[in-house]
């Protein structure tokens, strides 16, 4: 009975390292940082999702509480409705060894391989545009964001943001 239960329990090891090392296995690394990051916001009409040039975009940073809260920078937006702002030291949290359908929270799309979570906390928005409504104290946290990687000096991570805005 004993020597059963002894080759049983080996099998069960044996079976147990075999899956571990044939099976493939998913390897996924964490690491936090700070980079240079460009922020890109593009700015649409919320019903014909064409491009709303001029729309203007003010960053301000999120205090603890709002009365200390300062501009940061302010951004316009271009002919395409695209505005740009570029953060230094900007917190971020890359998560290596993924497929590029594997869903982030708040990240639409990202690189094959490496995904990154950008801290959307830092700061609010405040977004107007003439014959549209404002969007006042926006939270960066709520819009989602795609992921797309290094521009081609490899200077810069950049981050795209997409903002609908409603007619008056």
């Amino acid at each position: 009975m004993m020597r059963a239960i002894l080759i049983l329990v080996g099998l069960a090891i044996m079976i147990g390292i075999g899956l571990f090392l044939f099976l493939p296995s998913t390897h996924r690394i964490y690491a936090l940082g700070s980079r240079t990051v460009e922020f890109t916001f593009v700015i649409l009409d919320e019903e014909t999702k064409k491009p709303i040039p001029g729309a203007t975009i003010d960053i301000w940073d999120d205090p603890f509480h709002p009365a200390d809260r300062k501009k940061v920078a302010q951004a316009v937006a271009d002919d395409d409705g695209v505005a740009r702002f570029v953060r230094e030291k900007q917190s971020v949290e890359d998560v290596i060894g993924i497929s590029a359908s594997h869903k982030l929270g708040g990240v639409r799309k990202h690189p094959a391989g490496v995904g990154t979570f950008v801290d959307r906390y830092w700061c609010t928005l405040d977004i107007s545009a003439r014959g549209y409504v404002p969007l006042q104290y926006e939270s960066l946290a709520s819009y989602d964001y795609d992921d797309n990687g290094y521009d081609k000096q490899a200077q810069l991570h950049r981050f795209e943001f997409t903002i609908t805005m409603r007619r008056k």
